[in-house]
């Protein structure tokens, strides 16, 4: 259970540090055309941190990785208020929060022992 901790860790501080580093070095593609990429991005990533979380947790408890998931992306939006070269956005967060429903739903899809 440990190693799956420290996979959770390494998730988190990836999608944390991707938020908060100077947008020069944010990873831009038109995935959808006429959906803003970084929204996609956000949707991606915290897609897969739940799908993380989920498996760290052993999917007990999915309504409580999925709130918690979404507080750290309303976390790391408030955040960004206070980085000079960013901005917080309800958008960004609602791509956040996408992202997570979706997992979830994907994860009750896969039989469990």
């Amino acid at each position: 259970m440990k190693k799956r901790r420290i996979l959770f860790v390494f998730a988190v501080a990836a999608v944390v540090v991707a938020s908060l580093i100077a947008d020069p070095y944010v990873p831009t593609a038109d995935f959808v055309p006429g959906v803003a990429s970084d929204k996609v991005w956000h949707a991606v990533g915290y897609f897969v941190l739940t799908l993380v979380a989920l498996y760290v947790f052993d999917d007990k408890r999915p309504l409580f990785v999925a709130v918690g998931v979404v507080l750290l992306g309303a976390g790391v939006e408030l955040a960004q208020a206070f980085v000079p070269y960013r901005t917080a956005s309800l958008l960004d967060m609602t791509a956040n929060t996408v992202g997570v429903v979706v997992a979830v739903a994907v994860a009750s899809l896969v039989p469990t022992d």
